[in-house]
């Protein structure tokens, strides 16, 4: 049984699904403030970014002119201008500039002067005052090697030093390198010194929010501006707070990385400075970062919260006024289950329920009316129901009589009838019988015919093979003898090359000698000697001849001898069948004289049966005659008697039927007595 779910329950249900709803609200919102946050945020870093780059750009850029244009004197001039003047012109360039802090002229070691192996005339400032010196033209310095030098001469293009901490001077300062061409050859580097503390000071002062700060790479990833240590220099990936950023170093991402600074994650931007390959970058803390996002939340959470709670009570007081008049309606309905319909609801409103309220009093008073009718029409049947039963068991019984004597009738005229058919059927199956008695008795006549046709067939074909047997006989005979007498023509043959074997063997033997006489005669036997041996081939061809000859008379000798074997046995198996075929003559006649016997009884015996089928014939029509008036009698009396039974079966059907009526009518009545009515 399924559990029972109240109509406040299934309202209620809205209230999960709504704050589902409400909370995936919240947090499409949050999502889509954080995604414009992060996108405003990426902008600010990517203007903020340009400006400083352009900054840092624009400074580094006015500095490497001040080096290009003193290497494009120093190309031009060469070796005409003295020291004093190499002097006065780098003072001048000097000035064009704030942050250029030194300014000097390196020739290859002997080009300026070849008596002069290190010529370097360098000028920095010192407490607003221009100095002169030529303290680095030594070897003990050897500045050739130095790497400022080594890096421009090697590239031959500008080369930017990696930023140095001088503690004299208490600056940092980084070294460009520009090389210069004298007839066509390196000659040498010009290298201005730039002081970054301007540049620093505008890095450190930079400030993303409450604690975001600002910082300086160069090209190796070592700091040029720190973000807390101005002085500091060393790479990034030692720093105990930011080594995090090494990671991410050569990357691009517009929306920064994720890192960890100090314990706690932030944002890193970087942007590259192509002129110098340093690294601008920007870092934040998230937290910051997402403070205003934060706030944002808790108030969408505050705000969902409320319309929760609001929708609840809604909710609920929505259910309960829904509920409480279906309640009572519910109460009434059970009154009206358990029989009574004497109740009435008043109808508080005029909406759906109301309505229910006013269709269900309509269908209780028409209830009602409906059953005090079928209390009324259930004393009426009740009555005429008690009536017809006892009219019915009297037709009844008076049927009954009927029934059990027309049955009697019926049941006797059944069995002669039946009787008269089993009869009927009886003398069918004997003169069936007597019908295949009566075939088979031609059959057998026919079959004796045809065995004297077969028999007389059997005697002349028995003469006619009696009398080929003889002849088969003298034929064997004759063979016979011809087979005796070939093999002693054959014995005679052999005797006779016999004789020419042993001619030619003697022919062989005198040819031999005949060979050796005329041998001996020399000159005067050749022509005796060629005699000799084709007399000797002719002897031994024909003892080849004859020794082919007795193999051959020795096969025919072998298959006569076989042959002659064969009619002998032919000969006796031709005896014995002419002595078969004399017997089975015999029994043939035999045969025939039974034969004609058997005839003689078939004939007699077809007599008989046809003389039986005439009596038969006669039997069958009347009995025929009989079996079907006694079926016609037990066809009416079967009629009449089913007419008796059906009528009887009616008249039971209608007292069953009018005691069912009867306790149906005492059962309803006391059914609708259960119910209370106006």
């Amino acid at each position: 049984m399924k559990a029972k779910t109240s109509i406040q329950k299934k309202i209620l249900i809205f209230v999960p699904i709504a704050i589902i709803s409400l909370g995936l609200l919240a947090f499409l919102s949050y999502q889509s403030a954080k995604q414009a946050l992060e996108e405003e945020i990426t902008d600010k870093m990517s203007y903020l970014s340009n400006d400083i780059r352009h900054f840092i750009d624009g400074e580094l850029l006015s500095h490497q002119r001040i080096g290009e244009t003193m290497a494009e004197n120093v190309h031009q001039l060469g070796q005409t201008l003295f020291r004093e003047q190499y002097y006065q012109l780098a003072e001048n360039y000097i000035q064009l500039n704030d942050d250029t802090y030194g300014l000097g002229v390196w020739f290859e070691p002997n080009l300026y002067d070849e008596t002069i192996e290190y010529f370097g005339p360098y000028v920095y400032k010192n407490d607003g005052a221009f100095v002169y010196t030529d303290e680095y033209e030594t070897s003990a310095y050897d500045y050739p090697s130095q790497d400022w030098y080594t890096r421009a001469k090697e590239s031959q293009a500008i080369a930017w030093s990696d930023p140095y901490y001088d503690e004299a001077l208490d600056m940092t300062i980084i070294t460009t390198s520009v090389p210069f061409q004298i007839n066509n050859q390196f000659g040498g580097v010009v290298t201005s010194d730039i002081d970054i503390s301007n540049l620093q000071t505008v890095v450190n002062d930079i400030t993303i929010g409450e604690s975001g700060r600002a910082f300086l790479l160069n090209e190796e990833g070592h700091f040029v501006v720190h973000p807390t240590s101005p002085q500091a220099t060393h790479a990034i990936g030692e720093d105990e707070i930011y080594k995090d950023v090494a990671g991410v170093l050569g990357e691009e991402s517009e929306t920064g990385f994720s890192i960890s600074a100090a314990g706690e994650s932030s944002r890193v931007y970087l942007t590259a400075i192509p002129r110098t390959n340093w690294t601008l970058g920007f870092i934040m803390p998230e937290t910051e970062m997402y403070r205003s996002l934060n706030t944002l939340l808790v108030r969408i959470i505050a705000i969902a919260v409320g319309i929760t709670v609001i929708f609840i009570v809604i909710a609920l007081w929505l259910a309960r006024t829904l509920t409480r008049p279906i309640k009572q309606l519910s109460k009434e309905v059970e009154k009206v289950a358990g029989g009574d319909f004497s109740v009435a609801l008043n109808v508080q409103s005029k909406d759906e329920i109301g309505e229910l309220t006013a269709n269900f009093n309509t269908m209780v008073q028409s209830v009602s009316q409906l059953i005090y009718g079928v209390k009324q029409s259930v004393h009426d049947v009740h009555d005429a129901s008690t009536q017809l039963s006892a009219v019915a068991e009297e037709t009844s019984a008076s049927s009954e009589e009927i029934s059990r004597a027309m049955s009697q009738v019926s049941a006797g005229t059944t069995d002669a009838a039946h009787f008269a058919e089993t009869t009927n059927e009886a003398t069918l199956q004997l003169s069936d019988k007597i019908q295949n008695l009566l075939k088979q008795a031609e059959q057998l006549k026919l079959f004796a015919q045809s065995v004297e046709v077969i028999q007389t067939e059997g005697v002349e074909q028995m003469g006619t093979l009696g009398s080929q047997a003889k002849t088969s006989l003298d034929v064997v005979n004759e063979v016979s003898r011809s087979m005796t007498d070939l093999a002693n023509k054959i014995d005679q043959i052999a005797s006779v090359v016999t004789v020419i074997d042993d001619i030619s063997n003697q022919t062989n033997l005198l040819a031999l000698n005949a060979s050796i006489e005329a041998a001996r005669a020399g000159e005067h036997g050749k022509g005796f000697a060629v005699v000799a041996d084709e007399v000797r081939k002719l002897a031994e061809e024909t003892s080849k001849a004859t020794t082919k000859i007795t193999s051959t008379i020795d096969e025919v000798s072998h298959g006569s001898f076989e042959a002659l074997k064969a009619m002998t046995e032919s000969k006796q198996m031709t005896e014995t069948q002419a002595e078969v075929i004399r017997e089975t003559a015999a029994r043939f006649k035999t045969l025939a004289t039974e034969n004609q016997k058997v005839m003689a009884s078939v004939e007699t015996i077809t007599k008989d049966v046809l003389d039986i089928n005439v009596y038969k014939d006669n039997v069958v029509d009347a009995i025929s005659q009989i079996a079907s008036i006694l079926e016609e009698t037990a066809a009416a009396t079967e009629e009449v008697d089913a007419s008796s039974a059906e009528q009887l079966q009616a008249l039971r059907m209608v007292t069953e039927s009018a005691e069912t009526l009867q306790k149906n009518g005492e059962r309803l009545d006391k059914d609708i007595s259960q119910f209370k009515t106006n």
